[in-house]
């Protein structure tokens, strides 16, 4: 898995330094920090989706101008995502051990490599201001995946009892590595000097892949996040 995210990261930059030295004046670059709420909808009957998760995304911003007020955007970003999902009862494999589980919560950690790919509509400068919205797909990579377990009973395959809230399981073996969604979102930009200005939005990412690998257990994993960033 690490071999094909540094060959992913390897692409994205040779694209991004091949188009800016092309045309440098129809590229915009910036870096970008996002606060978000993830959370999980259960697409199986057993499972129901639980609490919502606090998380972030940061990354590097690219805008590849077609016209006047239209562009490609897209980027590199380290999105952190997750949220709760309760089963009644199930079995889970962590480690390569099954456990038998028994109104079991599991709360997902998930770290992915995100490069959306997007059509972005930009206004002219109206004021100081200038709007921009966007709609298209994110292609989302996992790097890892953990899960604190909390619940009644938790048993593994050889009697052993875990005991209630136990925190930072590894799952990578129980979610999917590739996520796919939708994007959309809408915000403002600000002029700051130069050829610089801030950039702040809201954007709504809608997963459409099941996340988990479990043939029992079926959910999409959706976040809502405020983009905060600066274009140079």
């Amino acid at each position: 898995m690490n071999k094909v995210i540094k060959k992913l990261l390897i692409a994205a930059m040779v694209m991004f330094s091949m188009v800016n030295e092309v045309s440098a004046q129809k590229v915009w670059l910036g870096l970008k920090f996002s606060p978000l709420l993830s959370w999980n909808k259960a697409e199986s009957n057993t499972i129901s989706a639980g609490k919502t998760k606090f998380a972030f995304n940061y990354g590097l911003l690219a805008d590849f101008q077609l016209a006047e007020k239209y562009y490609v955007g897209t980027g590199l970003e380290i999105a952190y995502m997750g949220g709760e999902i309760k089963t009644p009862l199930a079995t889970q494999t962590v480690g390569g051990i099954p456990f038998a589980t028994s109104n079991i919560s599991y709360m997902y950690h998930l770290q992915y490599l995100q490069i959306p790919l997007t059509l972005k509509f930009r206004t002219k400068e109206i004021g100081r201001l200038a709007y921009w919205a966007q709609f298209g797909y994110g292609n989302s990579f996992l790097i890892r995946a953990k899960a604190d377990i909390d619940g009644n009973v938790a048993r593994k395959g050889d009697g052993v009892d875990v005991n209630n809230g136990n925190e930072g399981f590894s799952f990578n073996d129980n979610i999917n590595f590739y996520r796919g969604s939708m994007i959309i979102g809408a915000g403002i930009e600000y002029p700051i000097g130069g050829n610089s200005r801030l950039t702040t939005g809201l954007r709504f990412d809608n997963g459409i892949f099941d996340v988990l690998k479990e043939k029992t257990m079926n959910a999409t994993n959706s976040n809502l996040s405020l983009q905060m960033g600066i274009y140079f």
